[in-house]
Order: structure tokens, then sequence, then C-alpha cells
């Protein structure tokens, strides 16, 4: 399928005239920021089949009254989902208006603080909660589980180590409890960069990835990359940080949502699987002939050195100078 041909037919279909169109990703979907009448939207494009987006859709339009979510546009048609189909390929095309608010950024006091790691908190409890009441249409598509969709094993087959370490956390994963206060239908990938941050508001966008899941997962996902992304330069500074981070997260967390003791002891362990997956992004992004390389990943804009994620991956840390354990999350 010609991607040009789909994304003409979506601006027709959606009454866009004289569009200034920029490509935003094009990872797992193709998405575009549409400038047109003076106003921002997004397109996207995917390959995904039609009951699964609507899921998706389906939860969204559940939070949209207590959480911050985007709100899709209706085409000329009516529709809030439309499909274009060439060759025996069909995608799925929704637009969602342009949210408020600004991405984060490290090096900005205003947008990297204690009051927004509270809020991303406070939203993730928000809809942790709401989740436990949600109840999709029984003869409708159900989004995956976790525990279906866990990272393959053949990833890690050249790097014992890290092998060893996922079959062992994969397996304790599997071993978890699944009930109604601790797993629900989770976002799986509310790290920062798919917050928008509006004063004290969050925006929550990118639900591509919601599955059903532990809530400590949610929460292991956006700590981890909190940690990677957010620390700061500084290497003496980054362990106090890091607890800030988590301490203050984690308070607005609990004024939504609270888990017991046993699962915030087990956010360590999801933020631990997070690492190694993350490692098979790259893996896979690269295929590096050897892992004494450093290289800059954009489709995931980070700097990612193998031997050193290799590294803290065996010898179970996460960052140099950053030393945390599973009581650093009861609060």
């Amino acid at each position: 399928m010609h991607i040009d041909a789909a994304l003409e037919f979506a601006l027709n279909r959606y009454g866009f005239r004289n569009p200034i169109i920029e490509n935003v990703n094009s990872g797992s979907n193709k998405v575009y920021r549409i400038r047109s009448d003076r106003r921002n939207y997004y397109l996207r494009i995917s390959d995904k089949e039609y009951d699964y987006i609507l899921a998706e859709i389906d939860w969204i339009n559940y939070l949209a009254g207590s959480v911050r979510t985007p709100v899709l546009v209706k085409s000329n048609a009516g529709n809030t989902i439309e499909t274009y189909s060439e060759g025996g390929v069909t995608v799925i095309i929704c637009v969602f208006y342009e949210m408020a608010g600004a991405l984060w950024d490290k090096n900005d006091a205003l947008l990297w603080n204690e009051t927004v790691f509270y809020n991303w908190g406070h939203t993730m409890g928000t809809m942790h909660r709401l989740t436990k009441t949600y109840r999709p249409d029984a003869d409708g598509y159900w989004r995956p589980l976790f525990q279906n969709c866990l990272v393959r094993d053949d990833y890690y087959k050249d790097i014992p180590a890290v092998y060893d370490k996922i079959i062992r956390i994969k397996d304790e994963i599997r071993a978890l409890p699944v009930d109604g206060d601790s797993y629900g239908l989770i976002h799986c990938d509310l790290d920062q960069m798919n917050i928008l941050i509006d004063g004290d508001h969050i925006g929550v966008l990118d639900f591509d990835d919601c599955k059903y899941g532990w809530f400590a997962l949610d929460i292991g996902i956006a700590l981890y990359h909190a940690l990677w992304w957010g620390l700061p330069d500084d290497a003496s500074a980054r362990h106090a940080f890091a607890l800030k981070i988590i301490k203050h997260f984690l308070r607005g967390y609990n004024d939504k949502n609270r888990l017991s003791e046993f699962w915030y002891k087990k956010i360590l362990l999801f933020m631990q699987y997070r690492q190694i997956d993350a490692l098979s992004w790259h893996l896979n992004y690269f295929k590096p002939a050897n892992y004494n390389v450093v290289v800059y990943n954009d489709l995931f804009r980070v700097y990612y050195d193998f031997s050193q994620q290799i590294k803290y991956i065996e010898n179970d840390i996460f960052y140099d100078s950053c030393a945390i354990n599973e009581n650093d999350f009861v609060i």
C-alpha cells in the first residue's frame, strides 16, 4: 500500500483545506501533524485491526470525563474511525485535535519538577481507579493481555546473562496474582514522552499500546523512563533526584489509587523488565554486529550505549550513581 494514497484519502475525508503536513512518527503507526484553518490536528494511519483500534477509542472516551485524553475529530461522513483499502490491505485512520500543553524538558525547571511528578502520578492513579469499573462491550474486541505479549527470549540468545535474567523475570511475572485491585486496562507506555504539561494539568497521549496488565507495571514503565531520560547530568545529584521523582510520583498516585505494599515492591521488577525490553527495541532497530557501539535511535530520540546497558542489566543497576531498591517505592 502507498501511504501517500492513504494520507490523501484522509485529507479529503476530513475536509482539510490547504493543509500544512508534518511527519512526526514513522514507527508502528504513521502519524502526521496537520495545520488547517488555523487549527492543529494529529492524523494517525494504522495497519492494526479495526476492532483493536475501536477498543482503544472506547477506553479513551471512557476516561475522558476525568482524564485529559485526545479528542477525536469526526470525518465528513460523521465517523470517528475511517478505513482505507488498497491492494487487499486495509489501514485505520483516526484524527485527533491537538491537546494543550508542553512536552517535558529536564533542563526546564517549569517542565520537570516535583509538581510535574506529582501530577503525572495523580493522573495515572485516576486512570487506574477508573479502569476498575470499566467494562467494554462483551461482544466487542478486548485489548490484549500483557502476559501474552512478553518480549521474546531469542532477542538475547547471544547475551547469556541477559537471557537468563529475562527468563527469571518473565517466570516471576507470570506467577503474579491477577485481581481487580491490582490489574486492569492500563496505558502501558505512559512515559514522559506521552504526557503534555499544562500548568497543573496533565494530558495523556498515545494509547496505542494500552492492554490489560498490572497497575505496578504501568508505574514501573513510567518511572523507568523518568529515571533513564530525566536524571541530572551531574552524577553526584542523580540518586537524590531519582528518589525525588519516585516520591512525588507515588504521592500523586496514592491520592487517587492505593496499592498494597506487595505491589509497590513489585514496581522494581517491572522496571527491570522494561530495561531489558528496551534493549530488544534497539537490538531490533539497529541489529548491531557487536555490542561495543553507541548509537542515536531517531525512533526513540535517545542515544543508546549497548555495552553499557548490557552491563547495567547484568549487574542489577539502572544508572551510574543511582542505586534504588524495592523499599524506595513504599511510601
